[in-house]
């Protein structure tokens, strides 16, 4: 560990000095993509959260809303509710016993960042946001659950009430959704360290500098250290700046400063 918080320490005073990176065990280097993932996660978790607040909020406000209902025979029964229509924010949420609106309704609904839910006569329909379906091509949309597909023997007013007003607030939520954003920022990190590692040692041919990929790979992962700190701080500050564009540019300078021509490679 002592040899890590080194290599940290030269990446702010003596960037010269991180070509003993190089050196550096799998172990340790892969300790060290941790770390700079754990890093990268802090905004992608910050927006999720952010995001997930706001739609417990919604849902809370739909809870209100709701009914009492039981679901019998695969029929969802209200007795002589209509149902209703309520938009939040971030959600359109329909309660139609009746039968009134069908799939391509609620498919019409989600719109943008907007969800569409629906408890119908005989299934619950979720339809995702264009957006989410414009990105992963999704090829069934709405999704649609039929109740005779699934235990819905505790499904009625009390328990959906008591579920949608608490959503979000379970002390693992946070948790969860940090691991989730630190995936992302691990492959992230690899990523970088694979493909600017490539071109730092194809520099390092053109300039006529010994030097293997595998070394170029571990400098780049530590010369990267104040870019993603940096680069980090800025989102959070300028949310609409392209962090990865100043972590990648950042990266390939330090790393050309740390190989400079002058430098002894062996």
């Amino acid at each position: 560990m002592q040899e890590l918080v080194k290599l940290f320490k030269y990446s702010f005073t003596n960037l010269e000095e991180l070509i003993e990176a190089k050196k550096t065990d799998w172990l340790k280097v892969s300790i060290y993509i941790g770390f700079l993932s754990l890093i990268l996660a802090l905004p992608i978790t910050t927006d999720i959260w952010t995001a997930a607040q706001s739609l417990a909020s919604d849902l809370r406000q739909i809870s209100q809303k709701i009914p009492d209902f039981q679901v019998v025979n695969g029929h969802l029964d209200a007795g002589d509710d209509e149902g209703f229509i309520y938009q939040t924010q971030r959600v359109v949420f329909t309660f139609d016993p009746q039968g009134h609106r069908d799939a391509s309704d609620i498919e019409s609904d989600a719109t943008g960042f907007i969800w569409g839910f629906a408890l119908m006569p005989n299934s619950i329909i979720l339809a995702v946001p264009s957006t989410v379906r414009n990105n992963f091509a999704l090829q069934e949309h709405p999704l649609e659950f039929s109740y005779t597909g699934f235990d819905v023997s505790h499904l009625n007013g009390t328990t959906l009430r008591h579920a949608l007003e608490q959503f979000g607030r379970q002390s693992w939520a946070l948790v969860f959704i940090f691991m989730f954003s630190f995936l992302p920022a691990l492959v992230s990190v690899a990523w970088q360290m694979l493909i600017l590692g490539l071109i730092g040692f194809f520099y390092c041919r053109l300039m006529k500098l010994e030097m293997t990929v595998i070394g170029s790979m571990k400098i780049i992962l530590f010369a990267s250290t104040a870019p993603v700190i940096l680069s980090t701080a800025l989102s959070f500050i300028f949310p609409a700046i392209d962090a990865d564009f100043i972590n990648l540019t950042m990266t390939i300078i330090l790393y050309m400063r740390v190989v400079g021509p002058k430098k002894d490679m062996t």
